[in-house]
């Protein structure tokens, strides 16, 4: 799943973190323009299992991300 950071109301480290509660297994691969605005405590802290700025998404093979 790919979820923005910068979410009205939650911020995208919370929903990471309600998802993942929800749907154990889920894969969810933060992402946000403003890179400079991402705490790391935060997104450690989101279950999430990746970030990748917005910047970077069009050449990302996020697939490739979860392949053992």
């Amino acid at each position: 799943m790919l979820l923005d950071v910068n979410l009205p109301g939650q911020d995208g480290f919370a929903v990471a973190k309600l998802l993942a509660a929800a749907w154990p297994g889920v894969k969810i691969v933060l992402t946000s323009a403003s890179v400079d605005h991402v705490p790391g405590n935060l997104l450690r802290a989101s279950d999430a299992t990746a970030f990748v700025p917005k910047e970077r998404l069009a050449g990302t093979d996020l697939g490739a991300m979860f392949t053992p």
